[in-house]
């Protein structure tokens, strides 16, 4: 595919991030079965992407499309096998994320608020800067403003933190 990096070398980075930022949020996209890809070299990827501090990873099949330099390669991955792949690398991805999650309960935050209540929950809907959605209980004041939080929990669902303002 081109790369001129290792996974030593990005390894090192995510380390490098980490130490620098407290509570980074680190993601990374996957191709799941281009051409050429053995069993032997998704094992390793997935034992790569299990050991990185990693925050969330993007993952999809490998997509064939006509003309391209990998439509033309061989050993072409099943359509079957690039699924089964994909699917066991978003499995990684979501214990990653929920750990990411977990770490920044109990923490002060900042986060920009929406314009728009979420529409379940009524809750104002904001962003922190390391990119967690969260929900907050407050006042239409605080609508797209920037506030510090302390996020509390998970949301009833489990699909967002709550936080509450920091005053």
């Amino acid at each position: 595919m081109n790369r001129y990096y290792t996974s030593e070398k990005i390894k090192e980075l995510v380390c490098k991030i980490n130490k620098k930022f407290d509570k980074a949020f680190i993601g990374c996209d996957i191709i799941a079965g281009f051409p050429g890809e053995t069993i032997e070299d998704f094992e390793i990827t997935l034992n790569n992407l299990k050991s990185f501090n990693l925050s969330r990873i993007h993952v999809f099949p490998y997509s064939r499309r006509k003309g391209t330099k990998a439509d033309l390669m061989g050993n072409q991955v099943e359509d079957l096998e690039k699924k089964r792949r994909a699917a066991l690398i978003q499995e990684v991805s979501d214990e990653k994320h929920i750990q990411f999650l977990k770490n920044n309960i109990n923490c002060v935050n900042e986060v920009i608020f929406e314009k728009r209540r979420d529409k379940k929950t009524n809750f104002l809907k904001g962003v922190t800067k390391n990119y967690i959605s969260l929900l907050c209980d407050t006042e239409d004041k605080y609508k797209d403003t920037l506030q510090k939080v302390l996020i509390t929990g998970f949301s009833e669902d489990k699909s967002k933190l709550i936080a509450k303002i920091v005053t």
